[in-house]
């Protein structure tokens, strides 16, 4: 009877198994403390917990411009000034006459 070649290259490699015990020590706590300083450090996090805040400043921001848009100037004024180059539009917007 010829033995499984396979089997033995596993036998082989069961028996030479190395000593993991001094890597394995501490490998939860390490990978914890890896993933709780890199969430700290994220710029992304940062922007991911900002978002709602920004959200409510954009929805501020647009309900007061819908509020005071009677300051604005005339639409045919306002696209004048801007095919000619903006200068009545600055002018406008600094001083509040046309």
């Amino acid at each position: 009877m010829n033995p499984d070649p396979l089997d033995a290259l596993f036998r082989t490699v069961r028996e030479d198994a190395p000593d993991t015990s001094r890597a394995e020590f501490g490998f939860e706590t390490r990978v914890l403390a890896r993933i709780r300083a890199e969430r700290r450090s994220s710029w992304q996090g940062w922007a991911w917990r900002l978002c709602p805040f920004f959200t409510a400043l954009a929805v501020a921001a647009g309900a007061w411009f819908y509020g005071h848009r009677d300051g604005l100037p005339e639409t045919e004024n306002f696209y004048d000034a801007v095919r000619l180059a903006g200068t009545p539009v600055v002018s406008f917007y600094l001083t509040g006459e046309p």
